[in-house]
């Protein structure tokens, strides 16, 4: 059953009280400052998701003047744009870069009932991740700071055991920073209510979940997730980006 915001606020905003919450966002900010001593060029890269919401408010606090970015397309619900201007308008540098195309126009090439969202996909390399190595490289950065955190998947969990919050990827040539990687997920909720920060309403559409920590976004499309109640939750929440879908690809209509 879907519970109010005010139900979830009480819950989170409790547990920021905690002490070992408290040390965690002190861990955080200490990781923080070790990364500027370095003294390099560094951007954050945002999605306007929990996660990134929680670091760049966090960046801000330390540095009113630290730039963002995000990529932002037609393939991102329709809160997003608003959600990141709302930030803009407050005082945050956030610069928004996006596709050359209209992804609508091309999606219908791809099988979006299967993994699309993942870096080494066609898709996601093309429209999203080469989007930010360009940005990157453009305005010649030498560190990120990510709002990734090892709860979220077996590859970050590896990740951070592998190279802990700071660490050189090869790949991207840069030094890569990811301060809440020790986070849960009801860290970062209580963090964005403690310090009264806007959330993107999908994080309580939690009809056929048990908490918004249930709630991951990405793209509009079901991807890998769709034969796992992703397919249900979007034509029950947004039914006109469902249908819209379906038109697309009519076989995800099986997975409702």
């Amino acid at each position: 059953m879907e519970k109010p915001i005010d139900y979830w606020k009480e819950i989170y905003t409790r547990h920021s009280q905690t002490d070992i919450y408290k040390r965690k966002v002190e861990k955080t900010v200490e990781i923080l400052n070790e990364l500027f001593d370095l003294k390099i060029k560094t951007y954050g890269s945002i999605s306007g998701g929990k996660d990134s919401t929680c670091i760049m408010d966090l960046l801000y606090k330390l540095d009113n003047n630290f730039q963002f970015v995000t990529e932002k397309d037609d393939m991102d619900f329709p809160e997003e744009i608003p959600f990141i201007k709302s930030f803009i308008q407050k005082g945050y540098k956030i610069d928004i870069i996006t596709p050359p195309i209209k992804l609508w126009d091309v999606i219908n090439e791809y099988n979006f009932c299967e993994d699309i969202h993942s870096k080494g996909t066609n898709f996601s390399d093309q429209f999203f991740y080469g989007l930010l190595k360009k940005y990157q490289k453009d305005n010649k950065y030498k560190a990120v700071i990510l709002g990734l955190r090892a709860e979220e998947s077996k590859g970050r969990l590896m990740n951070f055991k592998k190279n802990g919050h700071i660490y050189y990827n090869k790949t991207w040539k840069q030094i890569v920073c990811q301060p809440i990687a020790h986070w849960l997920a009801k860290d970062v909720f209580a963090y964005l209510f403690s310090e009264n920060l806007s959330i993107l309403p999908i994080y309580f559409m939690s009809k056929f979940v048990d908490s918004p920590e249930n709630i991951r976004k990405s793209w509009i499309l079901p991807s890998a997730q769709a034969n796992k109640g992703q397919g249900i939750w979007l034509k029950y929440y947004y039914p006109e980006l469902f249908q819209k879908l379906c038109e697309k690809m009519p076989q995800l209509r099986c997975y409702v």
